[in-house]
């Protein structure tokens, strides 16, 4: 230790360094001797302003001036470097003790913040290097994280400084070659092969875009980084911890971009222990600070952004009771893309092609109850976290799309699903099912959403019950007129609907399954039974036809000429049924395709003690027997139907089979039956 003034050393350190470029024997004794004189400390007189980036004469000392003595020591020409990109080598003027030993941890000092240039420069001639090299660096960043207790303000200042030098051209141009010797294989990567591997590694078009010097030494940097990296534990990470880079698993750019599912709000230790941030609350950074660390976490360590690992799941309680619907057999659908098909005649070609691969894929499905949540994947798909979820009444899950679509291979993409709950049929909420749909629509496309949002609801809330043909329903889709999705503009002449609508009838309302039919007619028999039973004397076992056809509980005794004809009617309808039309029934449709259910009495039920039947629902109620036939509720939107219904669903009008016979016990018969052979 050796008190001096930084004056009289620069002009002594100029005197040694030309003695050296003068006479080789000289230049050997440097080489290995202590005679950089520099300050423990940074005097407040040596700088004038904040710490710089780059080896600057000072305005602090002048030549020839009296200057006090301070205490230092003297170092070799491997102990000392230019400048700090980092600026935290030697700046004890300008920032906290903590972070200046971290940077003495290195064992390296920086001549320019005591030297002027021209000092400097002669010090690089004899091979003071420009800057800290890597291994310096991962001593400064180990240091910082091996501090005692949670991350500190310098420690974390310290770490990202560091990261951004990292991430900095220059550093990449200065250290490739030292990198490249302790990390790369120099003999075997030459020539034509070096630029080879370049060119796979980053790309074609960055390793244009950086030429051919840039380009290498960012390869050289990025493999000597992640080799160093992977082990060392000197990442600070969003709980405020610190991993190893193979514990890293994601990044969060900054600012959060609008729409970008990276918020930290929902997530814990669990995942955010695997989290690096650009911008993080403990540190102040520049802007340009900023992007130089996602340049370094994108680019040179290959990380991936946490929005790519956030996804919205689906939770379901119970496994849902029907298959999923295709697009081809769902008037909900079918009417969506037409709708869009419409709205999107100004996209340009490939978008509209975009539209329509995506509607074609969708399918449908029913759920009893959904909610929507989002979870963290870890790179290999397993999930790290799920945050609670949130009651959906729909939701169109695109994930599997997506995904199926950025892989390669160009297969078949997976179909989107959208699940939808009873809560869509018994409230109609057409607004959220249409909010869905558009998730499929362009980017390029926002500003026009509100505009398709609209048309969408309006058609969806028009067709939610449809009942007629399914030319009907393209004709009301693709046509003009006074409907304000019948305003827009109609798609051009020659051009096909994008989804096609093909089912096994030709009215939609009548699609059924053949054990859905039996199971109408077999509740038909029973609620006359009941009735029978309610109002008749006990009779004795009833004799079966040849055939075997009587529908069993009813004694035919007991019916009066009317109830038989209607029986008799019906069963000779099955029969034609079954012997005309066997085969020929479609594909069961599922809910959004203006189909009605039928609806049974609870199993095991016992009629009310009045001798009324209630067949649960909004059906048709059958009160006590007295030889005439109640028809009541509706066929459609109101459950279930009477026989009414069930003659109209086969074509035959219960006006032609005794009108003037079936009077209504509460108004209703005659009425119902007329407007279900109709709207049939």
């Amino acid at each position: 230790q050796v008190n001096a003034s930084a004056p009289q050393m620069a002009e002594l350190i100029s005197h040694l360094c030309e003695q050296g470029r003068e006479s080789e024997a000289a230049r050997q004794a440097l080489a290995s001797g202590a005679w950089i004189w520099l300050p423990d400390d940074a005097t407040p007189g040596q700088r004038s302003g904040a710490p710089q980036r780059r080896g600057r004469s000072s305005d602090g000392f002048r030549f020839g001036e009296a200057s006090s003595l301070v205490s230092g020591r003297f170092h070799t020409l491997a102990q000392c470097v230019q400048w700090d990109p980092s600026c935290i080598l030697d700046n004890s003027q300008y920032q906290a003790a903590e972070l200046v030993a971290i940077g003495r941890s290195c064992g390296k000092r920086c001549t320019s913040t005591f030297y002027d240039e021209s000092v400097c420069s002669s010090l690089a001639a004899l091979g003071v290097r420009p800057n800290p090299g890597l291994a310096d660096y991962l001593t400064m960043l180990t240091t910082a994280a091996q501090q005692p207790g949670a991350a500190s303000e310098a420690a974390l200042a310290a770490a990202y400084r560091i990261f951004e030098v990292f991430a900095s051209h220059e550093w990449w141009l200065s250290s490739s070659a030292e990198i490249r010797l302790a990390h790369g294989s120099a003999e075997a990567e030459e020539g034509d092969a070096l630029a080879a591997a370049v060119s796979e590694a980053l790309g074609e078009k960055q390793a244009a875009s950086m030429g051919a010097e840039g380009a290498q030494a960012l390869f050289f940097v990025r493999r000597g980084l992640q080799a160093q990296l992977r082990e060392a534990r000197v990442f600070p990470t969003a709980d405020g911890g610190w991993a190893t880079l193979a514990e890293l698993f994601y990044y969060v750019p900054a600012p959060i971009r609008r729409g970008e599912l990276a918020r930290l709000e929902p997530w814990t230790q669990t995942s955010l222990s695997h989290v690096v941030l650009c911008r993080p609350s403990a540190v102040q950074l520049s802007e340009e600070s900023e992007r130089a660390l996602e340049l370094l976490f994108k680019t040179v360590l290959q990380m991936r952004p946490l929005q790519l690992a956030v996804r919205e799941a689906v939770l379901i309680d119970e496994e849902p009771e029907a298959d999923a619907v295709e697009a081809s057999a769902s008037v909900w659908l079918f009417a969506a893309s037409g709708v869009l098909q419409r709205w999107a005649v100004n996209l340009d070609a490939e978008e509209q092609d975009e539209l329509a691969a995506k509607l074609r894929s969708m399918r449908l499905l029913e759920v009893p109850q959904l909610a929507v949540c989002l979870e963290v994947q870890a790179p290999d798909g397993s999930v790290l976290e799920r945050a609670p979820g949130s009651p959906r009444a729909a939701y169109l899950d695109r994930d599997a799309y997506l995904q199926s679509k950025a892989g390669e291979g160009g297969g078949e993409a997976t179909p989107m699903t959208l699940y939808f709950t009873s809560k869509c049929l018994v409230e109609g909420a057409h607004e959220e099912v249409a909010a869905e749909l558009l998730t499929v629509i362009p980017q390029t496309a926002n500003a026009q959403v509100q505009t398709a949002l609209l048309v969408l609801t309006y058609v969806l809330e028009f067709c939610w019950e449809w009942s007629g043909s399914a030319a009907e329903l393209e004709e009301e889709i693709f046509k003009r007129g006074d409907r304000r999705w019948q305003k827009q503009s109609a798609i051009p002449e020659g051009a096909v609907p994008w989804v096609q609508l093909s089912l096994g009838h030709e009215r939609l309302g009548a699609e059924r399954r053949e054990s859905e039919m039996q199971l109408a007619i077999e509740r038909e028999a029973a609620l006359l039974a009941a009735a029978t039973a309610s109002s008749s004397p006990p009779m004795g076992p009833s004799t079966a036809d040849a055939d075997g056809a009587e529908p069993p509980g009813v004694a035919e005794a007991a019916l009066d000429d009317v109830l038989l004809g209607t029986i008799d009617k019906m069963k000779e309808l099955m029969v034609s049924r079954a012997s005309g039309s066997a085969g020929a029934a479609g594909p069961p449709l599922g809910h959004g395709l203006g189909s009605t259910a039928f609806s049974s009495p609870p199993p095991g039920a016992a009629p009310p003690s009045n001798g009324a039947v209630a067949p649960g629902g909004s059906d048709g109620a059958v009160g006590p027997y007295d030889g005439q036939l109640d028809i009541g509720g509706g066929f459609g939107t109101g459950g279930g139907a009477g026989v009414a219904g069930v003659a109209a669903l086969h074509g035959v009008d219960i006006g032609e089979l005794h009108r003037g016979d079936c009077e209504s016990s509460n108004g209703r018969g005659q009425a119902g039956a007329s407007a279900f052979a109709e709207g049939s």
